[in-house]
Parts: C-alpha cells; structure tokens; sequence
C-alpha cells in the first residue's frame, strides 16, 4: 500500500482543507464586513437564512420522498432490466450469428 494511499492519511488532508478553506472564508468576510461598515453582514445573515431554508426544506420534503419511492425506483429498475434481456434474447431459428444485409 503506498503512503498516498492510507484512508487516514486521506481523511487528515480533506479535512485540514476544509479548515483552511473555512477560516480564509471567515477572514475575508470580516474583512468584508469591516470595509463596508457592516452592510456586508446583513447580506451574510441573508444568505445564511435562505441556505438554513433549503436544508430544512431539503431534511423534510426531499429525502422523505426520496425514502417513499425508492420501491417504485427499484421496481422500475426490475423492469427495464427484464425488458432488455428480452430484447436481446435470441429468436426462433437464431444461432447468434449476424449476418450483414
């Protein structure tokens, strides 16, 4: 197993990226906010608010109905599965061979 290979070693650096990816975004948005006098941190807690309403929207509505039809998909997925062997089982008389036209 090489060294780039380990999960842990994998596991450190995403989450050390994810780090410094966040507290870059922190500093800059300070900055933000201190440049244009605090304007800017009203727009942070807009933004904030309507991502805080698509995830509880999402945990409610999106991964309910996707629990609630994953039968239908699966069933669905049977079917065509069904529908191409049928498609390409061999007819009446055919030895498989094709022969061009």
């Amino acid at each position: 197993m090489e060294a780039y290979d380990d999960p842990e070693r994998q596991r450190r650096g995403s989450c050390l990226t994810i780090l410094l990816t966040g507290g870059l975004v922190c500093v800059l948005l300070l900055l933000l906010v201190v440049a244009t006098g605090g304007w800017a941190a009203h727009v942070v807690w807009i933004g904030a608010a309507i991502f805080l309403f698509g995830l509880v929207h999402y945990l409610l509505w999106g991964r309910l109905l996707t629990r609630q039809t994953a039968g239908e998909r699966e069933e669905e997925e049977v079917r065509q599965q069904v529908e191409e062997r049928l498609r390409n089982r061999p007819g009446p008389g055919d030895d498989g061979i094709r022969r061009a036209p």
